[in-house]
């Protein structure tokens, strides 16, 4: 009896407690000294990335986007989509965007007060790593060093750096607090409902309103339990395996389910839709896999894995971005790429076949891994990306965890009293110390190189990745934004070459040549982006043709891309006080000289306050006064 009561008291035991037993009780006054650990590592790392800017796509959702700055739009960040404005993408992640319009009042536009919080998390995310793993598998030592590797690895510099990678942190966080709540659920008692189970679904739901991957946590604690119960005493588990699953799935797994369908069900009657449509414009230069054929799409897949876990085990060169053709589509057998991840399949089979006849962790790890990846992999539904570094946050916990299981049963295995097993256990000690270094470095190098500013960003990305026409795009605005027309007209037509289908690239190609005195160029790029465009998108090309022929002295031209453009939106003050201006140019009469008058008026009421609409309602003022004193037409 006392030593069953001793292995439910150890059951009971919480993670956190259970790293005392990393030093003789005598020292229990240093016992929390990894989670310090793990905390400074995290913080550590990334304490350099403070000074930063807002990289990549934060200008568009935290510093543009009115709801993650006004708290009296608070209502529409439940009400509209993560990227408010495109029609094409089911995204619903209100949870970060509401931390965004929290920060905001705490900080203002500052990027380290967002950057200060993002690592927080990041700090809370590895410990939480710690933490389960001493659950799961009771190795204290691979548990912190599981935690370690998680807080300086190099791969989730996009995650915590650009802010936006909050989206990924959130999401973690609340599904590892969510899981590790499972892992302690004790299997001697019946399942019920209980604090410990609200908790879960109350850390799901915030987890799948963070981002969409969290919709692989039912089988994760499906697993987790599995594996609890397998590894479990005979007196732990008195049921037997039915009448457990049973059990569990009754009270323990619907619930789960139904919190997950809920979620399904706010985000369609939000989005109107699940899943990103396929076959739409341009859709294809974020996953090639859209119009990918059949045999594409059995074996790019084992592309995308073998690049993953090559990144895990070498993050080296990382980047920002891997859009079409970054990754291009494998296509057949004889392919390389496709062999390479087939190798890692059948490593991480053999693992997992080795481990389950010793009853050992590994087993675990590739599961967890499997089912957290498997959304990333683009094998059970095409998502929004192709390959992207920060999909591997959540799965790389796993990996974590087994290279922490794997260095532990090395040093183990040598802890012989020969000389040779001595040696050995130190050759495994500098492994894992060379490797926690070596990360720690690239992370911090990183910081300040390729993530230092959108410049560096960008510069990097079209050095690691030039076959990726974003990687180029987004480099030749940098450079226009710096008015280096040619280099960005340079990349630009580097980018169209790769992937012709993106509307908003002619668009901006057009703009370049014009600004760089190229007129008779720039205009078939702008009017091949009024006809790729569709529906409001059309409006940018439509308003940029009239102000180019405004400016050329072709005002009736200008006219009729101007009324265009008004007609998609009637009420833009800039496009209103251009067209007064080409009325008052083409027609001088009574009648012309009314309708430039209105559009005045309308430009006055909508905008009247920015310098643009106001220098052009000057000119338009200036010319019907010239136009009032000549004899009527």
């Amino acid at each position: 009896m006392g030593a069953k009561r001793r292995k439910k008291q150890d059951a009971a035991t919480p993670a956190t407690a259970q790293v005392a037993s990393l030093l003789p009780q005598r020292q229990d006054r240093h016992a929390w000294w990894p989670v310090v650990l793990i905390t400074l590592a995290a913080a550590g790392v990334y304490a350099n990335s403070l000074s930063n800017g807002f990289l990549y796509d934060d200008d568009h959702i935290v510093r543009d986007d009115v709801r993650t700055r006004d708290p009296s739009q608070w209502k529409s960040i439940f009400t509209k989509g993560y990227w408010h404005g495109r029609s094409n993408d089911p995204l619903y992640r209100p949870i970060p965007l509401l931390t965004y319009l929290i920060n905001h009042q705490v900080s203002g536009f500052s990027p380290a007060g967002y950057r200060v919080v993002n690592i927080a998390l990041h700090a809370c995310v590895s410990l939480l790593v710690c933490a389960i793993a001493l659950q799961l598998f009771e190795r204290p030592w691979a548990a912190v060093l599981a935690g370690v590797l998680f807080a300086v690895h190099p791969i989730h510099g996009e995650v915590v750096v650009i802010v936006i990678g909050r989206a990924d942190l959130l999401c973690t966080l609340f599904y590892l607090l969510a899981l590790w709540q499972v892992s302690r659920d004790p299997l001697t008692r019946r399942p019920r409902f209980s604090p410990r189970l609200s908790g879960v679904l109350v850390f799901l739901a915030l987890a799948l309103f963070s981002k969409e991957s969290a919709i692989t946590f039912p089988a994760a604690a499906v697993l987790v339990d599995l594996w609890r119960r397998w590894q479990a005493s005979d007196e732990a588990r008195p049921r037997p395996w039915l009448t457990f699953l049973t059990e569990r799935l009754l009270r323990r797994y619907l619930p789960i389910l139904f919190v997950c369908a809920l979620s399904l069900l706010i985000r369609y009657h939000v989005m109107g839709m699940l899943t990103r449509p396929q076959g739409v414009p341009g859709g294809g230069i974020d996953n090639a896999l859209d119009y990918a054929g059949l045999v594409g799409r059995l074996l790019t897949p084992f592309v995308l894995l073998g690049k993953y876990l090559n990144l895990l085990a070498w993050p080296n060169p990382l980047c920002y971005d891997y859009s079409y053709d970054a990754i291009p589509v494998a296509t057949s057998l004889t392919d390389a790429r496709v062999w390479i991840g087939l190798a890692w399949t059948l490593a991480l089979l053999i693992a997992a076949i080795v481990s389950l006849r010793h009853k050992g962790g590994l087993l675990a790890c590739v599961g967890l891994f499997a089912v957290t990846y498997s959304i990333a992999s683009n094998s059970i539904v095409l998502i929004g990306t192709l390959f992207a570094e920060r999909m591997m946050y959540l799965p790389s916990v796993a990996w974590c965890w087994g290279v922490g299981l794997l260095l532990t049963a090395a040093h183990d295995r040598c802890a012989k009293p020969n000389a040779p097993a001595s040696r050995l256990r130190i050759v495994v000690v500098v492994i894992a110390l060379v490797g926690v270094v070596g990360y720690s470095a690239k992370t911090v190098f990183r910081n300040r190189g390729a993530l230092a500013d959108n410049n560096a960003l960008y510069a990097d990305g079209i050095r690691v990745n030039p076959g990726s026409s974003r990687c180029q795009s987004f480099a030749a605005r940098e450079f226009a934004n710096r008015g280096d027309h040619k280099t960005a007209i340079k990349h630009f037509l580097t980018a169209i070459a790769i992937d012709d289908s993106a509307w908003y690239d002619h668009m901006l190609l057009g703009q370049e040549y014009v600004l760089d005195g190229q007129v008779d160029k720039g205009l078939p790029y702008l009017h091949r982006a009024y006809e790729m465009s569709t529906g409001q998108y059309r409006f940018d090309p439509a308003f940029l043709l009239g102000q180019v022929y405004l400016r050329t002295n072709r005002a009736g031209d200008a006219v009729r891309w101007l009324e265009t453009a008004l007609r998609l939106r009637p009420n833009h003050a800039l496009c209103n006080a251009n067209l007064a201006v080409a009325l008052a140019l083409t027609d001088p009469s009574p009648m012309g000289r009314q309708r430039a008058a209105e559009c005045i008026r309308a430009a006055e009421q909508d905008g009247g306050k920015d310098p643009r609409v106001s220098q052009m309602l000057a000119s338009a003022r200036q010319v019907l006064s010239r136009a009032a004193t000549q004899p009527n037409r």
